[in-house]
């Protein structure tokens, strides 16, 4: 006598096989109130999330491409890469996967930011008699400083944009501005070989001329702040100040004592930008 066939049920115990995942479906985009989008339509599982976007903003004929999340099986299932995934999902949760029936896709908007770029001015900052030639914002953004071809170094309030000072004594255009790392003084310097600090919240002058370049100045760099050494006697370090100028040199100031430290001359053209590192 043969031994009976082998029993083709699952073990105890064993959760059976969720069924074969159909390779087409028959689907209905509704928007998030449930009201049906266009038709049926008979697609891949294939599809991707990005594919079923495309195939709904030429169905909507939107004029830019609206980014949207879909959900099938009342929104329990979300289609993160594909149809078939989702599907594969919703056949584990126990539910049935044919392609003979509708398959309702929900599709919800999804914001999109966007920055614009800007296309007009916002304010006007008027009082220069010549052309503007360098600028620079304080520290904090609090205030505004302008160099120019008249000469003069202004001072400006951003919070209510009105002007603060006027500062007179270059003789020449200024080509540069740049404030120190504690917003306590402005430099400035240009056409006329010299650097003059001045007081951002009085607008005077501060300290003496740094004179020593033998072309025009056409760069500033400040110490940084954090490698300012602190004095014995109480009183206030002030940054050191580099200069870079078309006599091909750098020099490096002492702004408090007034005086060059030393001069820096390997360059052989004329030295248009310095960076002070740390």
């Amino acid at each position: 006598m043969s031994a009976p066939a082998p029993s083709k049920r699952p073990r105890t115990g064993e959760a059976p096989e969720p069924p074969p995942i159909p390779t087409n479906a028959i689907v209905q985009f509704f928007d998030p109130e449930g009201n049906a989008s266009g038709t049926q339509l008979d697609v891949p599982t294939s599809i991707t999330r990005a594919q079923l976007e495309s195939l709904l903003n030429q169905m909507q004929e939107n004029e830019e491409i609206q980014p949207y999340s879909f959900s099938i099986h009342d929104n329990s299932v979300e289609v993160h890469n594909s149809l078939a995934d989702a599907y594969t999902e919703l056949a584990k949760q126990g539910a049935s996967v044919s392609s003979e029936t509708v398959m309702k896709i929900t599709f919800h908007p999804l914001a999109v930011f966007k920055v614009r770029a800007v296309t007009r001015c916002t304010s006007s900052l008027q009082g220069h008699t010549e052309a503007v030639l360098c600028c620079a914002f304080s520290p904090d953004g609090s205030m505004l400083a302008t160099g120019s071809g008249d000469t003069t170094v202004r001072l400006w309030d951003l919070n209510t944009e009105t002007p603060l000072h006027v500062c007179k004594g270059h003789k020449n255009w200024v080509l540069v501005v740049s404030w120190a790392p504690d917003a306590a003084t402005v430099a400035s310097a240009g056409m006329d070989k010299e650097i003059r600090c001045w007081n951002p919240r009085k607008g005077t002058a501060v300290g003496t001329v740094l004179k020593g370049h033998s072309q025009p100045v056409t760069c500033l760099a400040w110490q940084p702040l954090h490698l300012v050494k602190e004095r014995n006697d109480g009183v206030t370090p002030v940054p050191k100040l580099a200069s870079g100028s078309k006599d091909y040199s750098v020099r490096v100031w002492d702004v408090a004592v007034g005086t060059c430290l030393f001069s820096l001359s390997s360059h052989t053209q004329a030295v248009t930008s310095v960076v002070w590192s740390g």
